[in-house]
């Protein structure tokens, strides 16, 4: 019985698409910092920015150009999932 259901469950979660794209949101919208948050699992705050950057062909060269663009020091943190 726990076979079976360990098979089932286990064909089930083989079809799970990934989550390759963020809805288009605006800022205004209701819904944009709770989407958000769930994307990043981080909480919006005022006064900060939200870049959310897919695969390595938009987080590479974003993260090189901060890195050129720095004049004195980088304090960097990233959340890989």
């Amino acid at each position: 019985m726990v076979a079976g259901f360990l098979a089932i469950a286990a064909a089930a979660c083989g079809h799970v698409q990934p989550h390759l794209t963020v809805p288009t949101l605006e800022v205004g919208d209701p819904t944009f910092a709770a989407t958000i948050t769930g994307y990043t699992e981080a909480p919006v705050v005022g006064g900060n920015r939200v870049d959310v950057l897919l695969n390595g062909d938009e987080i590479f060269p974003a993260k090189l150009k901060i890195i050129n663009a720095a004049t004195k020091t980088i304090n960097y943190a990233q959340y890989v999932f």
